[in-house]
């Protein structure tokens, strides 16, 4: 009996030495594997962002619905406007001043760049008046949003910028000689926008 528990003691011990023995092995084993298989190729790694941040294609032509909905919304906008102020190529802002729906003028359309352009060509082929007035356009880029009034401390100088739409419009009428626009007029500190420029 003392021998069957000896064979029994033995085998058991070396059952257990076997066992730590491919233990020591396989777990280092199995984290090697577990770590090299989270790692991601290049490819992979170009997938999952793709993934995450939307196809390149997808986003392009999101953007260019947003654009052609914006463009569609300013054609239907500025011919409504009395004034577009701009900076002369970077900003445009369209103001309409309606006393029915406002105490004081409000912005319906306002952009940069490729949209301030767009602005200018729709003014343009509506005879709405373009006054580059760049001080002025940063100012109401920057502080007001569409269809909200401009902040009364801009209404000094758009109230002057009304009034020389309204004497071009006499003057290309014969009836007096053509104004000048004084682009000196004061703009508070508050709300003069710069955005990086001196003029």
């Amino acid at each position: 009996m003392n021998e069957g528990l000896s064979l029994y003691a033995c085998v058991m011990r070396n059952f257990v030495i076997l066992f730590i023995f491919f233990a020591l092995i396989d777990v280092p084993l199995a984290k090697a594997l577990f770590t090299k298989g989270l790692k991601m190729t290049k490819q992979e790694l170009k997938e999952e962002y793709k993934n995450q941040e939307g196809k390149p294609e997808v986003k392009a032509r999101v953007r260019r619905l947003q654009r052609q909905l914006a463009m569609g919304q300013i054609r239907k906008v500025v011919p409504k406007a009395n004034v577009v102020i701009t900076n002369p190529t970077h900003y445009a802002v369209a103001l309409q001043y309606d006393s029915s729906r406002a105490a004081a003028p409000f912005v319906v359309a306002k952009g940069t760049d490729e949209i301030a352009l767009y602005i200018r060509q729709v003014a343009a082929e509506n005879q709405v008046e373009v006054v580059e007035f760049p001080r002025l356009a940063r100012s109401v880029y920057y502080t007001t949003q569409v269809n909200q009034q401009i902040p009364f401390q801009l209404y000094r100088a758009i109230a002057h910028v009304l009034t020389y739409v309204l004497q071009m419009k006499h003057w290309r009428e014969g009836a007096q000689p053509r104004p000048a626009l004084n682009r000196h007029i004061s703009i508070p500190k508050e709300v003069l926008k710069l955005d990086g420029e001196n003029n």
